[in-house]
């Protein structure tokens, strides 16, 4: 058997019932590109362009370091088989490291799980409360891309030897588990489907797809009914707990060899595994291990690791893997028949087309010579199927391989063979390289090496994670997705430390997909380490429809601070075929062209300024522009001698020159000068000619009539025949002066004002000249100032509002374009017709406070009484008012309660804030789906009183139905009903008891309070260990039992109660004692003289008065107990009794019996009981006599 290995496969891409994948390929080339420098003046640094690496177009980041600790110390412990999580964010693997985590110290393999984004480490093969396994936990054989994540990443499956996992513990074999990474709860997946252990080891384990299931190899005989033998491959349902047999022949009957290995297809509906059977399939009859895929649903079972002519493997194959669209499998064999040419006894890595029955050997160079190394395994298929991951100690799969067990991935596409276990400068690890993994996106690969050279000198096996640098890949039509996606990854680095950057994407017109792109790490403050990622998505029913390949085209631009640009073309062709697995010879691979430019905008002069003719007093404006990187500063120049010389004008740095022309300036020639870092650049020049001419005053209006507040401009023009006038015109407004301006340069000058009152107003312009110009006044007009007509927009806050939540109606009026100014005055509000009140105008708005309105649609009119420049008007807005939404909770007044117990329950049902108020209506109550009652609301509770719940366990529901204004709700609680306790007591009726005596025992079942009922059943009566009988209960709640056998001696009777469906069992206990019959032979009311001796005569009988004295039977005087004056010691008189023993008369029979000559010496007159002990009797005994 090969070496326990693995690696983690967690994104289903695809299935294979009975569709036909689809692939899209996604090539793309970037190229470094020189960015200009950045621009200034007085400047002679430049700026570097941002650089893409694109030496390959799939290329790998240098190892990091994954098997440490929080802090980076490297594992100090053998450490192996890394797995991602589903989104690729988490690493799990194994490591028997004491430095790793401190709640893992014990020196056992335990599971850990590294975030590789903070470095946390948290150990995973640990019980509910984070104590460590107490046993080994390894790592699976079944293949290096199981699922051990659940598909939401929460959960983890993997197996351990530990005990100390799960309550009660496991029974010492190697188990299934799984570890709930949230609550942190464990628990034991290899049982059978009533939680009875497997009996064996179970081992090589992996989720379902959807996380519903889990399968594994078990050597355990006990997991289904009927029992299997050796070992066998079982699925594990996890909500149903059924286990299936899945290493069985069509028939359902096992396997007669070893089966192991277990994984699932994409879709979840078949498990391939490895088995030496010979039973399990037509065409496999041989003793090597052979790969199976048995289909869960229709139970059929097919032999894989076969050529393409379906003749079986002629040695051992292991490991299977389906590929992410499922339509392939992935194995490894050292067979030879499989395809031409390769070397007797070489472990290969192959894939077999599952439709089409095609086997392609995987493990060769570019060129297809088969891998010459006898460890070449494992199989682990990227996310989109085009690549897979394998290992090898072959050397001729590329230059310069050292005969270590090194880690290749196979492009299936092209052929190709790019080797992972390198260190940053690519060379080969010195130290064997294993298990690779694949991250679900496409964007990292971990595997397992005891190298030194990858940067980790521990002389110990170590995880590393590798990024991918990827500008293609393919994508497949998977049944668990809407939408296809690929994703890739680029570095770039800037020799500009200090710029940042940021990446877009354009399309075109006629794309299919959409690509988006991110720097997830820039290169600033190192210029080195940059990552542009991209994103490619298309909908799949876009290509259902190809007849053809489509290419879509996207345009690629990283964009530094400078403003320096490298742009790309991403071109993503789509394949309406699946991926064939070929070489760089065989004219299938998807090809495509792609150019990439680069550039710093440079310095140019983009216009320059036009000449200009004005009259003297006009505005003169000259404008120019340039653009360049950094952005050119401007200093504009003048000339007054033709050109021959410039001087720079004072304060002119924009791109336009301003001024107001006189006759100074006629002739002047302009410029402007543009510089950045990288120069200078000089604008054509620009002439200003400046003419003088005659004047007359005019004055128009730009609108008239207008309305309260509405700007008009008011344009004065001083004319001239030559030349233009300077100087001032002031504005009237009958007698009042609206404003003052001076003339421009073209002799104009425009008053505009909002400010003018609603009415008639007569308008005048007066110029005052200036030194050639005479003053003049315009013609008077009539300018029109009319009411405004407001608008009233009405707003309700909130809205929707739920029923009780006060609602503040806001309305606005204001002025209505190109009126300006602010309304005042009031405004009254109405609901539909029914005023609900009046609010003040501040600043346009007023407001007003709703807090009634009934759930429904209401109609909010605002109405504007007017002032005396704004005209009335109103504003309409809907206000909808819904049923507030209810909470509702459930209390029990006894939780748990015992059966017959009376209990309470209560809802309290209450609006939800924002809502408001007292919920009315009903309140159902129902134990499951059956109804208990109703009660009406009451202060917004309502109650429901029972006694008739059964023992277990009820799901109560309160389901409030609603009213008018609130919407229902409901709540569920759980409530317990315990059985009722009881105390059973016993009584004898006779005790002690005589031989021979019968006895009757009593018990009686009382109900502990505040249970009531009758308890039903039986008691059960015993002495000591022996029972004695069983009785019924009676519907008093007594069982009685008659004995007529006890023997002589103290009897330890109990009655224990059984207990029933309602009540707890109890137990009532006495002693019950069984004494001699004492046969006076005497009158025991006689008395003798003090200090004479009595003769006390007795027998020892049984409950009849038979004679049972025996010479063997001693009795001994112990005590005179005085009835009436003082008692004394035991006196024998004469020394007949000796030590106070009953002398025996008679020997045996009959007429046996024992006297005791009593001395009464110094006892008073009285009456006196003398106390004597039978041999074997329990029970002191007493006679009387009297002293005279």
């Amino acid at each position: 058997m090969a070496s326990r290995l693995t690696v983690l496969r967690e994104r289903v891409f695809g299935n294979s019932s009975g569709r036909k994948a689809k692939v899209v390929s996604t090539i793309c080339a970037l190229l470094g590109l020189a960015l200009a420098g950045e621009l200034g003046l007085a400047q002679s640094n430049s700026s570097q362009p941002p650089a893409i690496s694109t030496s390959t177009q799939w290329t790998l980041d240098a190892p990091v370091l994954a098997s440490s600790s929080a802090s980076g110390v490297p594992s100090n412990g053998f450490s192996m088989q890394g797995g991602f999580s589903p989104d690729g964010t988490h690493l799990l693997f194994w490591s028997r490291s004491t430095n790793i985590s401190p709640a893992a110290t014990s020196g056992f393999s335990e599971l850990y799980l590294k975030d590789l984004t903070t470095g946390q480490v948290s150990v995973v093969s640990a019980d509910a409360n984070g104590v460590e396994g107490n046993n080994d936990s390894t790592n699976p054989n079944n293949s290096s891309q199981i699922l051990m994540f659940s598909p939401d990443g929460t959960k983890v499956v993997f197996e351990s030897a530990a005990t100390n996992l799960v309550s009660p513990g496991a029974n010492g074999h190697q188990h299934i588990f799984i570890k709930d990474l949230t609550a942190g709860a464990v628990t034991l997946v290899s049982v059978d489907a009533n939680g009875i252990q497997g009996n064996s080891n179970s081992m090589d384990f992996t989720f379902s797809p959807d996380g519903t299931k889990v399968a594994f190899d078990s050597a355990s005989t006990n997991l289904i009914p009927g029992g299997t033998a050796g070992n066998q491959v079982f699925v594990k349902d996890l909500a149903t707990l059924a286990v299936t047999l899945v290493s069985a022949n069509a028939s359902g009957i096992a396997g007669n060899g070893a089966s192991s290995f277990p994984v699932f297809s994409p879709d979840g509906t078949q498990v391939a595994f490895v088995s030496t059977s010979s039973n399990l399939a037509a065409g496999a009859t041989n003793t090597h291990s052979q790969i199976y895929v048995k289909n869960l649903q229709s139970g059929a079972i097919t032999v894989e690791s076969a050529d393409a002519n379906g003749n079986e493997a002629n040695n051992d194959s292991l490991y299977p893997m389906f590929s992410p669209d499922g339509s392939k499998l992935a194995f490894n064999s050292i067979s030879t028949n499989l395809v031409p040419n390769v070397p007797s006894f070489n472990s290969e890595v192959y894939v077999k087309d599952l439709a089409l029955g095609a086997i392609t050997l995987v493990s060769a160079d570019a060129n297809g010579v088969p891998a010459n190394g006898n460890s070449t395994q494992l199989g682990a298929f990227s996310p989109d199927s085009a690549k897979i991951a394998f290992q090898s100690t072959s050397t001729n799969l590329m230059s310069g391989a050292n005969g270590a067990s090194q880690v290749f991935v196979k492009d299936l596409l092209t052929g190709s063979v790019t080797p992972a276990s390198s260190n940053a400068a690519g060379v080969l690890a010195n130290g064997n390289s294993v298990m690779p993994a694949l991250s679900p996106n496409h964007l990292a690969l971990a595997f397992q090496s005891s190298s030194t050279n990858l940067g980790v000198n521990s002389f110990t096996s170590q995880i590393y994670v590798r990024s991918i640098f990827t500008a293609s890949g393919a994508v497949v039509d998977s049944a668990f997705a809407a939408g296809l996606s690929t994703a890739g990854q680029l570095a770039f680095s800037d020799s500009d430390a200090n710029d940042t950057h940021t990446a877009t994407v354009t399309a075109q017109a006629s794309d299919l997909g959409a690509v988006t792109a991110s720097v997830p790490k820039d290169s600033t403050g190192s210029g080195t380490g940059g990552v542009v990622r991209w994103n490619y998505q298309v909908d799949e029913s876009q290509l259902h429809g190809l007849t053809a390949p489509a290419t879509d085209n996207f345009t690629l631009t990283l964009t530094d601070s400078q403003g320096c640009i490298a742009t790309t073309a991403i071109v993503v062709t789509a394949l309406p075929q699946d991926f064939a697995v070929t070489n760089t010879t065989s004219g299938s691979t998807p090809t495509s062209s792609s150019t990439s430019t680069s550039s710093c905008p440079t310095l140019t002069v983009t216009s320059s300024p036009s000449s200009l003719t004005v009259t003297s007093g006009q505005t003169a404006l000259f404008s120019a522009a340039a653009t360049g990187s950094p952005a050119p500063t401007v200093q504009w120049q003048v000339s007054s001698d033709g050109g021959a010389t410039f001087t720079n004008v004072s304060g002119a740095t924009s791109t336009t020159l301003t001024f107001a022309a006189d006759m100074s300036q006629n002739g002047n020639s302009y410029r402007a000068v543009f510089a950045n870092s990288t120069g200078s650049v000089t604008s054509s020049a620009a002439s200003l000619t400046v003419n003088t001419a005659g004047a007359t005053t005019s004055v128009a209006s730009s609108k008239n009539p207008t309305v309260f507040g509405q700007a008009v401009t008011f344009s004065v023009t001083v004319s001239a025949t030559t030349g233009t006038p300077t100087g001032t015109v002031t504005l009237f407004d009958g007698a009042s002066t609206i404003g003052t301006a001076a003339l421009g340069s073209t002799g104009a000058a425009a008053f505009t004002t909002s400010s003018l009152a609603v009415g008639n107003h007569s308008i005048t312009a007066s110029y005052s000249g200036d030194s050639n110009f005479n003053a003049s006044i315009s013609s008077a007009f009539t300018q029109i100032v009319n009411l405004d007509v407001p608008t009233v927009t009405v707003n309700s806050s909130p809205n929707p509002s739920p029923f009780g939540q006060p609602v503040v109606a806001t309305a606005t009026v204001s002025a209505t374009a190109p009126g300006s100014g602010t309304p005042t005055g009031t405004v009254t509000f109405l609901d539909g017709l029914t005023n609900l009140g009046a609010a003040n105008l501040v600043n346009g708005q007023a407001s007003f406070t709703i807090s009634a309105l009934t759930s429904g649609l209401h109609s909010i009119m605002a109405t504007y009484g007017g002032d005396g420049s704004f005209s009335q008007n109103s504003g309409t807005a809907g206000l909808t008012v819904s049923k507030a939404s209810t909470a509702t909770s459930l209390s029990s007044s006894a939780n748990p309660s015992i059966i017959n117990q009376t209990v309470t329950f209560t809802a309290t049902v209450s609006a939800v804030a924002p809502g408001a108020g007292t919920p009315s209506g009903t309140v159902t109550f129902s134990d499951g789906t059956t109804g208990l009652g109703s009660a009406s609301l009451v202060n917004g509770q309502a109650s429901f009183t029972t006694s008739s719940l059964a023992v277990g366990s009820h799901s109560i529901t309160a389901s409030y139905a609603g009213d008018g204004n609130f919407n229902s709700s409901s709540s569920t609680m759980s409530q317990t009903v315990n059985k009722a306790s009881t105390a059973t007591s016993l009584s004898s009726s006779a005790n002690p008891s005589s031989i021979g005596q019968p006895v009757t025992f009593t018990a009686t079942v009382n109900i502990v309070a505040p249970a009531a009922g009758t308890p039903t059943g039986t008691v059960t009566f015993s002495d000591g260990g022996t029972t004695l009988a069983t009785a019924p209960l009676s519907s008093a709640g007594t069982a009685t039992f008659t004995a007529s056998s006890l023997a002589l001696k103290s009897h330890a009777i109990t009655a224990v109660y059984s207990g029933d469906a309602s009540f707890n069992g109890s137990t009532g206990s006495l002693t019950q004692n069984v004494q001699y019959a004492i046969c006076a032979q005497y009158d025991q009311t006689r008395s003798v003289q003090g200090g004479a001796t009595f003769p006390i005569k007795l027998q020892i009988c049984d409950v009849a008065g038979n004679n049972l004295s025996s010479q063997s039977i001693v009795l001994h005087a112990t005590a005179i107990l005085a009835a009436s004056g003082v008692a004394g010691p035991v006196q024998d008189s004469g020394n007949a009794n000796p030590d106070n023993d009953f002398r025996n008369v008679g020997g045996n029979g009959s007429n046996a019996g024992y006297i005791f000559n009593l001395d009464t010496s110094g006892l008073a007159t009285g009456t006196y009981a003398l106390q004597f002990m039978v041999q074997g009797d329990p029970v002191q005994h007493t006679v009387m006599f009297g002293v005279n």
